[in-house]
């Protein structure tokens, strides 16, 4: 099973890093999107 951190990471390591700072951004605010969900899965 991939879990959404494997993806994230997975997308994280293999991003081309040309706009780095946007890409942390964006990250992040999947990760906040995702954060309530992955509660749920608790």
């Amino acid at each position: 099973m991939t879990t959404v951190g494997d993806v994230a990471l997975n997308y994280y390591l293999h991003r081309d890093g040309r706009d780095s700072a946007a890409e942390q951004q964006r990250m992040e605010d999947i990760g906040a999107e995702l954060a309530p969900a992955l509660q749920d899965l608790d």
